[in-house]
């Protein structure tokens, strides 16, 4: 099977030479979309089958070892590798928070009083119509609001305000613990399930997905993911032991949760970049062409400066 264009085009940034992907010429198109004008960029795809030719020639002279060369080379520079550091300490937080929720939801169903009976059956009676509420009226409502607005707000608003708004409903639980009723600790667990999906449980792992450049972008997701995973670990291990009474109860572990939250809103806003209608292939190239080809080059400094050498060449 042959690679695809955009990865094609961006593998050839791995070179030190002007990569053959110059030769695609450039086209830009503007469109219109709630009111915003965007512009888009496009390749004909001229000489990407001697591009294909050449990366099957190459693979089989590299034989299937990943180019970890180019993951380090790329994250050497501080604007990447800061992103890579956002994107990772974001899904660790989050997922600490939200494996630690959701892997012992029936126990804080119990811990808060929801789950009772006056038996066996009534107690697994009640547990199950709770996460089942949870579940209908927060869990999977969430990424269904995300899908319709995710385009019209941007991953990283989303993120922000679902890791503020989840954080809030955790502090507000662990801060009148001993005041609010159990209903209202359900009320509140809802919502931050709602805004778990509806935030970074979603645009976690959307983000890396678009902001890094084909090149590095399986490595760099697969490197955040894990992170996060680490942090799903470290939660599930970690919970049962750190809510009992004799250690620091469940009302401190939500405050863990609450400062999770809010530690990775701030990491969002000043780390994250926004992705939507962003190719990170072309801010990727422009970044190359300014290294490597046009350092020195007049009004090279500014993105119209750019785009007039690119079409006084041709492209």
């Amino acid at each position: 099977m042959p690679e695809g264009r955009k990865f094609l085009e961006s593998r050839e940034l791995n070179r030190y030479e002007r990569p053959e992907s110059v030769n695609s010429r450039l086209s830009r198109k503007s469109r219109k979309s709630h009111g915003e004008e965007i512009e888009l960029i496009q390749s004909d795809g001229t000489g990407l089958q001697e591009e294909i030719d050449a990366a099957r020639a190459e693979i089989e002279d590299q034989g299937r070892r990943p180019r970890l060369d180019v993951f380090f080379v790329y994250f050497s520079e501080w604007r990447h590798l800061k992103t890579l550091l956002g994107t990772m300490s974001c899904w660790f937080l989050l997922d600490v928070a939200f494996y630690g929720t959701n892997l012992n939801q029936s126990v804080i169903l119990q811990e808060i009083g929801y789950s009772t009976g006056k038996n066996e059956y009534d107690f697994l009676k009640r547990n199950a119509i709770g996460n089942l509420i949870i579940a209908v009226a927060g869990y999977v409502p969430g990424y269904f609001v995300t899908i319709f607005f995710i385009e019209k707000l941007g991953r990283r608003w989303i993120q922000i305000q679902g890791f503020l708004v989840t954080g809030l409903m955790f502090g507000v639980i662990a801060g009148g613990y001993n005041h609010i009723g159990t209903a209202g600790k359900f009320v509140c667990l809802a919502i931050a399930q709602f805004f778990f999906n509806f935030g970074p449980n979603s645009t976690t792992f959307i983000i890396p997905a678009e902001v890094f450049p084909s090149r590095v972008r399986g490595f760099a997701h697969g490197v955040s993911a894990a992170t996060g995973k680490l942090g799903a670990i470290l939660s599930a291990l970690l919970f049962n032991y750190l809510s009992g009474p004799k250690i620091i109860g469940l009302a401190n572990v939500l405050w863990i949760y609450f400062a999770c939250n809010i530690l990775g809103a701030i990491i969002t806003y000043f780390v994250i970049p926004e992705t939507k209608w962003r190719d990170a292939d072309v801010t990727d190239y422009e970044e190359w062409m300014e290294r490597n080809v046009l350092g020195r080059a007049e009004g090279w400094k500014t993105r119209e400066g750019r785009w007039s050498w690119l079409r006084g060449k041709g492209l």
